[in-house]
């Protein structure tokens, strides 16, 4: 079985554009595989550009837009099946139960 790289870490929010670049290419420069994120401050509003700035899928919980917020990203070329993501208090907390394979 092949590792998976796991992160989670507190962005402190990822609104201003320069920010969420710098975070984004400091995952990527790491090669995390998943990507735990708490303080996104995220709302609906962001999921396409934010998606599209990635690479990859995200699964958001959004709180507002200056609090709150959290986010897993997932690279693309994962093998991961997502088989559950509740969200149980929105902006604050969400699971994700997988299936991975090499």
């Amino acid at each position: 079985m092949s590792d998976i790289k796991i992160c989670t870490y507190n962005v402190r929010g990822l609104r201003q554009v320069k920010k969420r670049r710098s975070q984004f290419t400091y995952f990527h420069r790491h090669s995390f595989d998943i990507i735990f994120a708490q303080e996104t401050h995220s709302s609906i509003n962001d999921v396409r550009c934010w998606t599209n700035e990635w690479g990859g899928k995200i699964i958001f919980s959004h709180g507002t837009t200056l609090s709150k917020g959290v986010a897993i990203s997932i690279w693309l070329w994962i093998s991961l099946g997502v088989i559950f993501v509740p969200i149980l208090r929105p902006g604050m907390s969400a699971f994700l139960l997988f299936t991975f394979t090499t």
